[in-house]
């Protein structure tokens, strides 16, 4: 067995609808559609919404 350090992750990458409908809410949602993994200087979206890390 890994050390806890040492944990697997598993990622999978669901369209929009397949993501809303594992998750129990409406696929429309409200908010960011967009994940950012890391991170670093902040940013503005395409829709001017001004990000920071």
């Amino acid at each position: 067995m890994p050390s806890p350090a040492r944990r697997a992750m598993n990622v999978g990458l669901y369209s929009r609808n397949a993501l809303a409908k594992d998750a129990g809410v409406e696929p429309e949602g409200t908010g960011s559609h967009r994940i950012l993994i890391g991170g670093g200087d902040a940013f503005t979206d395409p829709n001017g919404f001004a990000w920071t890390a």
